[in-house]
């Protein structure tokens, strides 16, 4: 499993000069699970999560999946799709983590595949020519809607 952080020092001195006020780190509950085996796709969610700010964790199998969520990291769920597997996983997770965003993501898809990918119980299915700098804020997007703070009252 591969954990990243959301700042590095130099990062924060970036930021510190911005206009705009630093958000506080999230809470471990909110930290994003990525799982996925390739390597491209890995580094592109990787640059995306860190621009967004989200801490993320990366695991390659299904044991190293179960074993964040037992540890509770349920804040956003991302599944690479790479084979009918990873349908299945979404289907899964879907049953266990009613809650919790579960969102696809791939380099192409069919009509077929984004069927049977929302029937599998995706939250969101980001496909095609993926950019980190519009993928992190959709991501970031799904994470805050299904916050229960963003239900309070203003």
């Amino acid at each position: 499993m591969t954990h990243t952080r959301p700042h590095t020092e130099a990062h924060d001195a970036q930021l510190a000069g911005s206009a705009e006020p630093r958000r506080e780190a999230r809470a471990a509950s909110h930290e994003v699970v990525v799982v996925n085996r390739d390597p491209e796709l890995r580094a592109l969610l990787s640059r995306a999560l860190y621009a967004a700010d989200l801490p993320s964790a990366f695991v390659a199998s299904d044991q190293e999946l179960q074993a964040c969520l037992r540890n509770g990291t349920r804040g956003l769920v991302v599944v690479s799709i790479e084979s009918g597997e990873s349908i299945e996983l979404l289907s899964r997770l879907r049953r266990e983590l009613a809650e919790v965003p579960l969102v696809a993501v791939a380099r192409t898809a069919t009509p077929d595949l984004v069927r049977d990918v929302m029937r599998a119980g995706a939250t969101d299915f980001l496909f095609g020519s993926l950019d980190s700098r519009s993928l992190g804020p959709r991501l970031l997007a799904l994470l805050e809607a299904a916050s229960p703070a963003s239900c309070s009252p203003v």
